[in-house]
């Protein structure tokens, strides 16, 4: 295959990709293809064989098929369609049960935010808006009063009371997309919770357990900041409720994959902490320094 042939089948598949805003655009890429491959060399004698542009053709329709494939859909029982279409607000009280699929952090907001395995749910002071009685379930963006989610961990059941809403896009432009964040998740609908009731079950083992213990251990023995700093440079920030003027410190200066576990880094962190833990948090705190937005970590 030569530069020509190559150069339109990546050209077909752009315009496969780009089709999907069209209704049956995969389907005119196409017919686009056909045509060529019929008429393209009576006008230009040196174009490549008919059999490339109906290749390309195929190529533009299976990159449509494959995109939309791979955009993220609700399914027919997930806990999203409970809030009718026609529904302006896009809000509705219910009740759900499932399970806890993460620990809880700390939101900006200073609520509690855990992600919802849901296994079934009712709406609640109203009319049920559902035809059928199959279980609903989904992946959930749960929000909830700190308090509540005290002692919350994953593969727990439980049970939450609250406002099941539609995420909103982007208002502007580069913002974010809290739409398109909850559908990478394979989630597309968030819960406010008010209430939740967690069933009496022991603790199964999980990874969370060894990574909190790590946790306990470095804010113990290095105190805060320095032990929840050292533990998210170790197991990542998504492990660890940093403050989030902490966060933004290092956003701010450039360090933001500091916060990012990989295994270079980790390499590193447990060198200098197994030699000198004083010495790596007095380093932290002179790159910080040195930067235009400095954070005083002790």
């Amino acid at each position: 295959m030569g530069s020509t042939e190559g150069a339109i089948f990546c050209l077909a598949y752009l315009l496969g990709l780009l089709a999907t805003g069209v209704w049956w655009g995969g389907g005119i890429v196409f017919a686009i293809g056909v045509g060529a491959a019929l008429t393209v060399r009576r006008f230009w004698r040196t174009a490549p064989h008919s059999s490339i542009w109906l290749t390309a053709g195929v190529v533009g329709l299976v990159a449509s098929l494959y995109f939309q494939w791979r955009v993220p859909h609700p399914q027919q029982n997930d806990i999203s369609r409970l809030i009718p279409p026609g529904d302006t607000r896009g809000e509705l009280l219910v009740q759900l049960q499932g399970q806890v699929d993460s620990l809880p952090h700390i939101t900006r907001s200073q609520k509690a935010q855990f992600w919802l395995d849901v296994q079934n749910g009712e709406p609640l002071g109203g009319p049920s808006m559902i035809a059928d009685s199959k279980p609903k379930t989904g992946k959930l963006y749960v929000t909830v009063p700190i308090l509540q989610a005290t002692g919350l961990h994953p593969g727990q059941t439980v049970t939450v009371k609250g406002t099941l809403y539609k995420p909103k896009p982007a208002a502007n432009p580069g913002a974010f997309d809290f739409q398109q964040y909850l559908a990478q998740e394979g989630s597309f609908a968030g819960l406010r919770g008010k209430q939740v009731e967690a069933a009496e079950q022991s603790a199964g083992w999980g990874w969370w357990m060894v990574q909190q213990q790590i946790v306990r251990s470095q804010i113990r023995w290095l105190g805060s900041p320095e032990g929840p700093l050292v533990s998210a440079m170790v197991l990542g920030s998504k492990v660890v409720d940093l403050p989030y003027d902490l966060k933004d410190s290092f956003v701010q200066a450039g360090l933001a994959a500091a916060l990012a576990a990989s295994g270079f880094q980790t390499s590193l962190i447990l060198e200098w902490c197994c030699h000198s833990p004083v010495d790596f948090l007095q380093n932290c705190s002179f790159s910080l320094a040195r930067s235009p937005y400095s954070y005083s970590l002790g």
